[in-house]
Formats: structure tokens, C-alpha cells, sequence
């Protein structure tokens, strides 16, 4: 028999930091738009990543005028901020190559034919400035190990 290891609690951020976070994934153009497209979904409405990165552009509407994103089955209207990111980082998006013939339009397309993106390898190309930052950012979530593997 396996003996059982008890989890340690997990840590919340208090509510200054988790504003100051959504504030800086809606509006800091040097982090990358996919980071704070899927950092906004996070911190907003409290989606898992792995929910996040597996998300399509069928999960994205409008009505009544107003951008939408379902993460169930009820459209939630988006804030404008965010739903701006949202229709810059869905232009960007190359559909082209194998992303062109598939037919899910992932939001976060993943590096083989017809996958999301990993939400375990984001693969963020960041220089020696946006590593501190990334890394100041990740040291104020309060009990969480944070470690650095450069993309291949």
C-alpha cells in the first residue's frame, strides 16, 4: 500500500494583487498577446489554463453589439479591453499551412497539425528583462514555485 502524501494548501494572491495583474495582462503591450489574452481569461473568470488553451474561435461571439466568449454553454459579454485582445490576437492568427486546413481555429494554436497549444509549454521567447519581469510577476502569487526553461 501506498502511503498517502497530504497536498499543502493552496495559496490565493489577495485582491490588490490579482487587479494589479488583470490591470497589466489588458494593457502591457511589451508582454506577448497570447500571454495576456490567456492571463486575462485566467485571472477574470477564474478559467483553468488548460481550459484556456483549448479554446476556438467558436468560442467567441457577439450580441447585441457586444463581443461574447462562452466557457460553458451561456455567452458571458466581454469587457472591452479584453475584447479587444481577443479580435487582435484571432487577425494575427497565420491560418495558414496545416493550421489552414483544419478545420478547429484553435485561439491558441499548438505546434502540431490540429492541437492547442500545450498548457503545460507555452514556449514564451522572452530576452533577459521580460524573464525579471515574468518572473516578478509569477513571485507575487504567493506560494508558488516558479521555474525558467528557455523554449527550444
Amino acid at each position: 500500500m501506498v502511503p498517502h502524501r497530504s497536498k499543502a494548501e493552496p495559496e490565493g494572491i489577495d485582491e490588490d494583487t490579482h487587479w494589479d495583474l488583470l490591470q497589466q495582462c489588458l494593457h502591457d503591450e511589451d508582454l506577448p498577446l497570447a500571454v495576456r489574452v490567456a492571463g486575462s481569461l485566467l485571472l477574470l473568470f477564474g478559467q483553468h489554463l488548460t481550459h484556456v488553451s483549448a479554446l476556438t474561435t467558436g468560442h467567441l461571439g457577439v450580441q447585441d453589439s457586444h463581443h461574447t466568449i462562452r466557457l460553458d454553454s451561456t455567452p458571458i459579454r466581454l469587457p472591452q479591453p479584453l475584447a479587444i485582445l481577443l479580435t487582435r490576437l484571432v487577425e494575427q492568427q497565420p491560418w495558414q499551412g496545416w493550421s489552414g486546413n483544419t478545420t478547429v481555429t484553435w485561439l491558441f494554436p499548438g505546434s502540431r497539425p490540429g492541437t492547442h497549444r500545450s498548457a503545460l509549454r507555452w514556449g514564451l521567447s522572452v530576452d533577459e528583462l521580460e524573464r525579471e519581469r515574468l518572473l516578478g510577476i509569477a513571485a507575487g502569487c504567493g506560494g508558488t514555485d516558479v521555474e525558467f526553461t528557455p523554449a527550444p
